[in-house]
């Protein structure tokens, strides 16, 4: 779960980096 979590922010911030 903890990595899910890790990889939606990281999703997150590459999408709002975009």
């Amino acid at each position: 779960m903890f990595i899910a979590r890790c990889e939606k922010m990281i999703w997150i911030i590459e999408r709002d980096s975009t």
